[in-house]
């Protein structure tokens, strides 16, 4: 067979996690997967989730014979301070594993913990600003992501991103050594979820995927990744946030915001996400508000306006649906800043 290489610009390889458990009881198999990695694992969480979920994955763990060490001081913006923090339990516990359970801000924090698990220096040394892209030289521990959102994706990607309260700003890692080695998706996790949060975190979901699949650094694997994810979250979203307790629904949205984080890992993001990490370091919104709030201001809000010139885009046939009156007080808060930054 013949392969057209212009298909493949960008990666070399397809950055994904090595296994990918999805399905309802998928959250019964995490001792399992972590079990065959060594004998002690660090379960990272916050204590709102820890409370919510923590006891079943940690009996989950238990049960497959691991000891299993305790950190739930997850911050919803992940400080250098918190992941030092969750380090210095990873080390005190001599931890082989690495366990995240919740969205992204605990999978950032595990990511950060294996970060600096596998490297000496401080967790800024990694940042894109001091060592460029890829810059993390050696591979974390294993990290099982047991994923309770849909969501950041970040169960998929090789990138963390942390806040750094000395100097109120974010700075993003981007590295495949960070990529998690399991993702567990199990939409029973994610019912409890409240439709705020459906919303901002299905709304950041969709925009991983739009902006992968408009970046100059998307190519055909990328796209079709990109694609699917589109088609999927528009589907599955309204019936999520309108029926939190609709199993299909759920895990359409597990799947779709999986496929966009292989999206944009692979390719990238762009300016919604651009403009949205200082609006958090300011203004500390949640994340997919920051997105939504963002996507109001970009080019990228008019999504049904896209056009691909070589083909039929999945974006160019969305259209408005209505307006949702979820992220009112958010925008209220946002637009001054947002307002400032373009002038």
């Amino acid at each position: 067979m013949t392969v057209d290489n212009t298909l493949l610009q960008g990666e070399e390889t397809f950055v994904s996690p090595n296994q990918i458990v999805l399905g309802v009881g998928a959250v019964e198999e995490t001792g399992e997967r972590a079990s065959q990695y060594g004998e002690t694992a660090l379960l990272v969480a916050s204590e709102q989730i820890y409370d919510v979920h923590g006891e079943t994955v940690r009996s989950v763990l238990e049960s497959a014979g691991l000891d299993v060490v305790v950190y739930d001081d997850v911050r919803p913006d992940p400080t250098v301070e918190n992941i030092e923090a969750a380090h210095d339990t990873w080390e005190r516990g001599d931890c082989d594993v690495i366990v995240t359970l919740g969205g992204g801000s605990s999978i950032d924090t595990g990511k950060g913990v294996g970060i600096l698990a596998a490297n000496d220096g401080d967790i800024r040394d990694f940042g894109v600003d001091r060592a460029g892209y890829e810059g993390v030289p050696n591979r974390t521990p294993p990290i099982v992501a047991v994923n309770t959102t849909a969501g950041t994706g970040s169960e998929a990607t090789r990138s963390v991103v942390v806040s750094d309260e000395s100097t109120s700003t974010k700075f993003l890692i981007v590295s495949r050594n960070v990529v998690p080695t399991v993702a567990v998706e199990d939409p029973e996790l994610t019912v409890s979820l409240p439709q705020s949060h459906t919303a901002f975190t299905g709304i950041d979901a969709l925009t991983h995927a739009v902006e992968a699949y408009t970046s100059v650094k998307s190519y055909a694997l990328s796209d079709e990744y990109a694609e699917r994810a589109i088609e999927r979250i528009s589907r599955s979203l309204p019936a999520a946030w309108a029926n939190g307790g609709n199993i299909e629904a759920r895990t359409e949205m597990l799947l779709g915001q999986l496929q966009a984080g292989q999206a944009f890992t692979n390719s990238s993001v762009a300016l919604v996400h651009g403009m949205a990490r200082p609006l958090g370091a300011q203004l500390h919104l949640p994340h997919g508000s920051r997105t939504a709030c963002c996507c109001r201001t970009s080019s990228t809000s008019r999504l049904w306006r896209h056009r691909r010139s070589t083909r039929k885009s999945p974006v160019s046939s969305m259209r408005p649906t209505g307006r949702s009156p979820i992220a009112k007080p958010q925008m209220r808060r946002a637009m001054p800043f947002m307002t400032s930054a373009k002038t």
